[in-house]
């Protein structure tokens, strides 16, 4: 039912199940799931907490749980449950990529780097990672490594547009204004109506 998108039927059955098999995390976990693709963030986080409490060994349960804090603006939370997750699995990518996140979005550049460095070491070629952390290098005042993730990322995937701007604003830091005006007319190419993008008339 899951595979298929019933979420709603997902969770129906769970109910059930779960007044049979009180113990099972697996249960509570793919509840959680549910919860999650129906953007239900109180009940995943409640779903996950459950399965992270019978099954506090597994990386993937604090990971889940963290994601859906960090859904529900609870971010403190969730970067500790991702933190919990790398002591259980320090080879974890999501976990790094998830915590790097968390870390970024409270500012804490200095922490986020590392960790988004890491899920790029284990994901080479993933371009959202790659996009992510160069974001991260340009809001850490680093636009030239910033600019080595965005073109790699947009090697692996030609033609992301939030990729693409996040390459011009990287080039107008380092005032290197005809490669950034070269970024802006691929963006006219991709979408006429971006002809304002980031303020400049193309």
């Amino acid at each position: 039912l899951y595979r298929q998108g019933e979420l709603q039927a997902v969770l129906e059955k769970g109910e059930r199940l779960s007044g049979l098999y009180p113990d099972q995390a697996f249960l509570f976990s793919l509840m959680g799931s549910a919860h999650a693709g129906l953007r239900q963030w109180d009940g995943a986080i409640a779903r996950f907490s459950r399965a992270v409490q019978l099954r506090p060994d597994i990386a993937e349960g604090h990971v889940n749980l963290g994601k859906a804090l960090s859904e529900a603006s609870r971010r403190k939370e969730a970067i500790a449950c991702f933190q919990t997750a790398l002591k259980i699995n320090p080879d974890h990518g999501d976990a790094h990529y998830s915590l790097g996140v968390a870390l970024h979005h409270e500012g804490r550049l200095t922490e986020a780097l590392p960790h988004l460095g890491a899920a790029v070491e284990r994901e080479p070629n993933n371009p959202q990672l790659r996009n992510r952390l160069g974001a991260a290098l340009c809001d850490a005042g680093r636009p030239a490594e910033a600019v080595a993730q965005f073109r790699r990322a947009l090697e692996i995937k030609p033609g992301v547009i939030g990729t693409l701007i996040h390459l011009s604003i990287a080039y107008e830091a380092l005032g290197r204004l005809p490669e950034e005006l070269e970024v802006l007319g691929e963006l006219l190419k991709i979408d006429p109506g971006l002809a304002d993008v980031r303020g400049r008339q193309l």
